[in-house]
């Protein structure tokens, strides 16, 4: 996960199941590319990110990296209201359907963190500015607990894609949304 202020990459979130790393872009600029570089670019390890149409063009932007592997908790939040849809169609549950239509259009990680960990995400920092430092402990945890949350939730969404027949889509989404990162790149640099 990134943190970014006015396209500029202010922190580099990463969270494994042992451990939460908060990096300071601003101060590791020059070394993050090449510190990143494997990692992002191998699609053997998957990188677990929320609707990250910005973080791809922001670190593209920022330090000319790639992402391979990637799993977005907001399309797989999308295929499962999809799912839920298409049943609720078929039995015609009006509030239900209501609930799912709404995940479908808006899947954000509080939501998501609400309804498939049953914990209430704090986005108090969400439009903080990233560049102050040193930051406070408080903003440090708050882009920990931002990135942490998003194995838990892959964790939790992935056995529901399987158990509606969702799963492919959502890789075919996750890698739409690559392509289409890749496209919108090479169109600004032919643009100018």
């Amino acid at each position: 996960d990134v943190e970014c202020f006015e396209d500029v990459i202010c922190l580099v979130q990463l969270s494994t199941s042992c451990r939460d790393v908060v990096l300071d872009a601003l101060r590791l600029h020059e070394l993050l590319p090449g510190a990143l570089a494997d990692l992002l670019e191998d699609a053997s390890i998957l990188k677990i990110f929320h609707a990250p149409r910005n973080d791809l063009r922001w670190l593209r932007l920022n330090f000319g990296l790639e992402v391979a592997g990637l799993f977005d908790t907001a399309a797989a939040a999308r295929e499962l209201a999809g799912a839920d849809l298409d049943a609720e169609a078929t039995h015609s549950g009006a509030a239900d359907a209501s609930r799912s239509a709404r995940r479908l259009a808006d899947p954000s990680l509080k939501a998501l963190c609400c309804e498939y960990l049953g914990m209430d995400l704090d986005k108090t920092y969400q439009c903080a500015d990233w560049r102050l430092r040193p930051l406070p402990q408080e903003m440090l945890r708050y882009a920990a607990t931002d990135s942490r949350v998003l194995l838990p939730l892959v964790l939790a969404l992935a056995p529901r894609l399987v158990a509606v027949g969702r799963s492919e889509a959502c890789r075919a989404a996750c890698e739409r949304l690559l392509s289409q990162s890749r496209s919108d790149a090479k169109a600004r640099a032919a643009s100018g």
